[in-house]
């Protein structure tokens, strides 16, 4: 155990500690040698410096709680990792909460837990600044979660948000620095956000009813402009009212839900920015919304659609999932619409006709084929409107 409130020292190699507190007053710098094992972080002022050596021994290994609410977690100019693991069977939690303007992140957080369904480790990052240096990311890994821009207080400022504020790294530093990457794990986005953010192999995202999550970086790590990649089997889930906007576009290889929530008034999920579906990619609307409950999605960019498109119409009526776009909807050789009635115990007429996309530039490859059901496009005025017919 320790208590640091004066001024800095060293913390040699390979040494552990039960619990490690820093006052708010302490403006000092605690230097840590290589694999420092700490039970309790506790972290409310000065400089953890992380001196160790850079990819192979710079590391902080947390094996009970990180409570971090000031100070500079690794002061350093090399980059560290902190690993967030557990002990006696129990995942590690960590709590990000700025109590007095910023604080400052040069070690890469690695949610790690025990690597069981109930032993993943978790994070809840409150709203606030939040400075990332050394290209440090943010990896969400086997059953972990993490919670970004939780508060315990309600209501919320519209204007609160978490911002992370990315430091440049230099000579030719990796440009996806301060990316928050949900591996195999979940991330979720509960108030407004802006950042970096990856969703890759079996992670998920899902940024909830009234966030805005704004994705600030242009560039992933092949250099390819994307904001969002969802990649392998990834799923990014954005629930009704919620709004994703980013720099070029949303690429999806994995899955995208729109989620349906109850008693919410909106029910559109607002993208800002361009959305583009890999062959292997799909897009499903709400597919657990009631019999009776629509959704829709508002792209303002192009959509261009290479994989699967899944909605559902009302066969007892004129309800239907709706996608919209102020750009052009392209089709690509390989997509498949999946459209499906639903609220009718029985098939609707032969003929039945819905409106379900509408780009006010074209549909860039009219006609559409067939596929579960009749594809054909109509013009009207301006728009270049999809329809689907009951066959």
């Amino acid at each position: 155990m320790f208590v640091a409130s004066g001024g800095g020292f060293t913390v040699p190699a390979d040494y552990t500690f039960d619990w490690f507190v820093t006052s708010s007053d302490f403006t000092g710098t605690v230097e840590l040698q290589d694999n420092t094992t700490i039970g309790s972080l506790y972290m409310a002022g000065g400089n953890i410096a992380m001196v160790g050596s850079p990819g192979s021994g710079n590391d902080l290994n947390i094996t009970v709680t990180l409570n971090f609410t000031g100070g500079t977690l690794n002061s350093s100019s090399t980059l560290g990792t902190v690993h967030l693991t557990g002990a006696n069977g129990f995942g590690a939690t960590a709590n990000l909460n700025p109590q007095s303007g910023a604080i400052t992140i040069g070690s890469t957080i690695s949610l790690e837990g025990l690597g069981t369904a109930t032993t993943g480790a978790g994070m809840s990052i409150f709203l606030g600044n939040y400075t990332i240096k050394n290209g440090a990311d943010f990896n969400v890994g086997d059953y972990c979660d993490m919670q970004v821009g939780f508060t315990p207080f309600l209501p919320i400022p519209a204007t609160s948000k978490v911002g992370f504020e990315t430091v440049a790294v230099p000579n030719g530093g990796k440009p996806y620095t301060g990316f928050l990457i949900a591996k195999n794990g979940f991330c979720t986005f509960v108030h407004s956000f802006e950042g970096k953010v990856r969703v890759v192999d079996k992670g998920a995202m899902t940024v909830k009813t009234g966030a805005v999550v704004k994705l600030t970086d242009p560039v992933d790590p092949a250099g390819v402009a994307q904001s969002v990649l969802v990649d392998k089997t990834g799923t990014l889930n954005l629930e009704n009212n919620s709004t994703l906007s980013v720099v070029n576009l949303i690429y999806v290889a994995g899955t995208f839900n729109t989620v349906y929530v109850a008693d919410v008034a909106n029910q559109t999920v607002l993208i800002i920015g361009e959305l583009f579906v890999d062959k292997v990619g799909s897009v499903i609307i709400a597919d657990a919304a009631p019999a009776n409950k629509f959704n829709r999605l508002t792209v303002t960019g192009n959509i261009t659609l290479d994989g699967t498109l899944k909605m559902h119409v009302d066969g007892a009526g004129a309800g239907k999932d709706f996608v919209d776009t102020s750009k052009i909807f392209l089709v690509q050789a390989n997509h498949k619409f999946d459209v499906t009635y639903k609220n009718s115990a029985v098939a609707p007429a032969v003929g039945t006709t819905w409106e379900v996309i509408t780009a006010d530039l074209g549909v860039s490859a009219p006609p559409i084929p067939d596929d579960l059901m009749h594809y054909n496009t109509t013009l009207d005025l301006d728009k270049e409107i999809v329809t689907v017919t009951y066959k």
